[in-house]
């Protein structure tokens, strides 16, 4: 999940680094620090704990049993 705002310009540059299409060499000086950050964050692993499911009852259809 991205923390900071990104232009449109890196956000598009970085998914192009990331799926080999483009080399970070290729990336404008400009944009290379945003789209370098946007690459680490995207890979480094974040593990959550799972969540609890939920769970919903009805109460017209309780109380009619």
């Amino acid at each position: 999940m991205l923390t900071k705002n990104y232009s449109t310009a890196v956000i598009l540059m970085a998914s192009n680094v990331l799926d080999g299409g483009k080399d970070i060499k290729d990336v404008p000086a400009e944009f290379q620090a945003d789209v370098k950050d946007i690459i680490n964050g995207a890979t480094s692993v974040e593990v959550k704990p799972e969540a609890n499911p939920t769970v919903v009852i009805n109460p017209s259809k309780e109380a009619a049993k």
